[in-house]
């Protein structure tokens, strides 16, 4: 569904259109029909960023073939302009305040065909739920403890771009516009910092894009974001080579993936799909470095995961330290790493300086790391743990990590245990 404020953005380049030899799909997945006014379409679609050739228009339909393709079809003109939909609009359209549901989750697949990612695809399938998944529908999923969500066709077109490889697109890196500053953290991680502070920043050796990403100690990261910062970073082609269907689970594991245990009666994973399995074509590389300022690179060849963060289990991640993780040949293992990234790795003249600070008691004790990547001088990364006073459990412990990017310190990571039993 066209969002209707976008629409009326189209009405003044509709007038140009009989005159365009070709035009720019602009809907996420455009059904088309084998003539003009059909009702139901032929079954296929043309996705966003499809270059076709005008053939004719007859009103709001229009006669359209595939650039080079000899067959023609017909399509709403309404899903056609001279210049291909870019990014920035695609952001400001999700940022408005008025968004239907519907409106909503057509975005949000435009952001997926534009730029692919595992991201960009759940987005789309929040949305999704978001806009077909009422409570009606969730209370008869309770009571017959199974999932009633349907085949959707869009959202069937990304899994099948997934299932065939992509290179994975980040819609924003750390030292961007859009990435928080160091001190938008408040809890544990921003106390701590008024109490000892960042040390003074200079332009260094991350640039904007150097680095995508930290792999906190404690908890593994929110696993598309990970899959798709060794994608993008490297470069490195991945597919998803399994996708393990939504089911209704009480303190059930997913077969062939990490047990979980959800503590939960629901449907497990977003719109049809609870966990998948994927694998990289090309070496998929993170970076550490150890207490003893010591490089470690390692390669990632797959990973499996859920998409449900379970309270005091984490997310359900199989990275790092599991048998398709390789440490470099020369490298010390990858769990002897203090901080773990994805992006430039160290050099053999790094240094880390340590400080600490105490207190009256326990929860007030504070070690940072000032880690130089390069021997300048100047520090890169900045690693905080410390323990804070938990209700339940006998300790809690907390992690944070900045980097200096063009001389700005931005918050990359910050992670704690759950206070649990």
């Amino acid at each position: 569904m066209i969002h209707r404020l976008f629409s009326c953005l189209l009405v003044t380049a509709l007038p140009a259109l009989a005159h365009a030899e070709t035009l720019n799909v602009i809907r996420a997945h455009a059904p088309v029909y084998a003539n003009a006014g059909d009702k139901t379409p032929n079954g296929d679609a043309l996705l966003l960023g499809t270059r076709v050739e005008l053939a004719n228009r007859r009103g709001e339909w229009c006669e359209v073939r595939p650039e080079g393709a000899g067959k023609s079809s017909f399509m709403r003109c309404a899903e056609l302009r001279a210049a291909p939909l870019s990014a920035e609009e695609i952001r400001k359209a999700l940022q408005a305040d008025k968004l239907d549901p519907a409106a909503r989750f057509e975005w949000t697949a435009r952001a997926f065909w534009l730029q692919p990612s595992l991201g960009a695809w759940l987005a789309s399938a929040r949305a999704l739920e978001g806009w077909q998944l009422d409570d009606k529908t969730r209370e008869r999923e309770y009571r017959l403890t199974k999932p009633l969500r349907p085949r959707n066709a869009e959202f069937d077109a990304m899994k099948a771009r997934l299932a065939e490889g992509i290179v994975a697109s980040l819609p924003s890196v750390p030292g961007d516009a859009n990435w928080p500053a160091a001190s938008s953290f408040e809890g544990n991680a921003g106390l701590a910092l008024q109490r000892l502070g960042l040390p003074q920043a200079k332009p260094s050796y991350f640039h904007t894009g150097d680095i995508l990403a930290v792999l906190p100690r404690i908890r593994d990261w929110q696993s598309a974001g990970l899959a798709d910062a060794l994608s993008a970073w490297n470069k490195a082609p991945m597919r998803v080579a399994q996708f393990k269907p939504a089911h209704y689970a009480i303190n059930a594991p997913l077969d062939g993936f990490r047990l979980v245990d959800t503590g939960l009666e629901a449907v497990l994973g977003h719109w049809d799909v609870a966990a998948l399995a994927l694998e990289f074509y090309t070496p998929a590389l993170f970076q550490g470095i150890t207490a003893q300022a010591r490089p470690v690179t390692a390669r990632v060849q797959k990973m499996s995961f859920g998409f449900e963060y379970f309270a005091c289990r984490g997310w359900s991640t199989e990275l790092p330290g599991s048998a398709f993780v390789r440490t470099e040949p020369g490298s010390p293992l990858v769990k002897q790493a203090i901080v773990r990234w994805i992006g430039k790795p160290a050099t053999d003249k790094a240094r880390i300086l340590t400080r600490k600070s105490s207190g009256k008691d326990m929860y007030a004790l504070l070690y940072v790391d000032d880690i130089d990547l390069d021997g300048d001088g100047v520090a890169d990364l900045s690693n905080w743990r410390g323990r804070y006073e938990p209700q339940v459990s006998a300790e809690g412990i907390w992690n944070a990590v900045y980097a200096n990017i063009d001389g700005k310190w931005y918050l990359l990571s910050a992670d704690e245990d759950e206070d649990c039993t």
